[in-house]
């Protein structure tokens, strides 16, 4: 368990409809020296929240919070009291937020340009907040939500109970031995991933620079990234991706990653008309966090499609690159002898023969847009 508070906000009530402190976690928080703040189901938290989405809490008229779109905003910073929190993560689903503080090294940090990818704690939190949020697809009680929280999530405590029976932990000593391999041979499982020995064994040869052609159906990966002028007069040009993806069967997690180079820095990336078929964006600075989650379709296909003003810079000045990231996924494509193991494109160059079952490590691509 990842979660140190996890609430439930309906924006049409403006009112929280559950809440839940997690002890333990909340007491591994504090032994690992991370910001301790109380939070408490008033008033003031609701506000807090709102306030970060841009939502005005004073109305429940929803032509007020037409601004909010859920898409964009998966991770939010939130002043509370006198605490900076962040990240805190947001789900929302028919006007319900589905929220959560995971127990993260960098909570408080003020500095949002952390790769939160490599967070496993976040992660484990969007699943959970994504698992809870499925149980009202079903127009189920709220009684559930308790039952789930209680009954899977039996690590953590309930809001009335008495945290002063926790303060005596059983702890068991463990000693670490090292082994060394039998043999030459690096053998991989199933439920191990490479990147845990990325940097020692695994060193990648070159990046991988490639357009979509008929090939693409012997990959796992195959895109369609588009830049269109379409308002000269106003400088807006529109972004269509589309991403699909085949034989993948398991992701751990799962982003695409923007950039606009050689633009101001003052620029705002703020989308305009932005539909997305999965997932949820976020704006950064001169670029687009677009974080897909742990799981896609059935159909295998996603689409993004926005526009931004390009602040009087031509499509060809703007160099625009996409970063793709999967991670523990399991393909059917892998194959591996004695010298090398590759992936379509992607070749590593390693120190011990590699026997590889179904697994793979995290994978990054740098992909170009098509300019019309």
């Amino acid at each position: 368990m990842s979660l140190r508070y996890f609430w439930i906000i309906s924006l049409n009530l403006r009112s929280v409809l559950y809440f839940r402190r997690f002890a333990n976690v909340h007491k591994r928080a504090q032994r690992m020296g991370l910001q301790d703040i109380d939070i408490t189901s008033d008033n003031q938290l609701i506000d807090s929240v709102l306030t970060s989405l841009g939502i005005n809490s004073g109305s429940s008229d929803d032509s007020e919070s037409q601004c909010f779109q859920s898409n964009q905003l998966p991770v939010i910073a939130m002043d509370y009291k006198s605490s900076h929190l962040w990240p805190i993560l947001v789900v929302e689903h028919k006007g319900i937020l589905f929220c959560g503080y995971p127990l993260c090294a960098m909570n408080g940090h003020k500095e949002t340009t952390i790769d939160l990818i490599d967070e496993k704690c976040i992660s484990l939190c969007f699943t959970s907040l994504q698992t809870i949020s499925r149980y009202f697809t079903s127009d189920k009680d709220l009684s559930w939500i308790e039952w789930l929280m209680t009954t899977m999530s039996p690590f953590g405590t309930l809001i009335n109970q008495n945290y002063e029976t926790l303060n005596k932990l059983n702890a068991k000593k463990m000693t670490k031995t090292e082994s060394k391999p039998q043999n030459d041979c690096l053998k991989i499982g199933v439920n191990e991933l490479i990147s845990r020995n990325r940097d020692k064994e695994l060193n990648p040869l070159h990046a991988i620079h490639y357009k979509c052609c008929s090939d693409a159906a012997k990959t796992f990966l195959s895109y369609a990234y588009q830049m269109v002028d379409i308002r000269n007069d106003s400088n807006i040009c529109r972004i269509q991706l589309t991403l699909n993806l085949r034989n993948c069967t398991q992701f751990k997690f799962t982003y695409f990653n923007v950039n606009f180079k050689h633009m101001s820095t003052n620029s705002s990336l703020n989308p305009i008309n932005s539909n997305l078929t999965f997932g949820q964006l976020r704006c950064e600075t001169n670029g687009l966090f677009w974080v897909i989650g742990t799981k896609f379709p059935k159909s295998g296909q996603i689409k993004l499609s926005f526009e931004i003003n390009t602040l009087n810079k031509k499509l060809s000045d703007i160099e625009t690159i996409c970063n793709f990231k999967v991670e523990n996924f399991q393909t059917s494509l892998l194959y591996a002898n004695s010298q090398h193991l590759s992936v379509d494109d992607l070749t590593f160059n390693t120190k011990l023969p590699v026997i590889i079952d179904s697994t793979l490590t995290s994978i990054d691509y740098k992909l170009f847009p098509e300019i019309n």
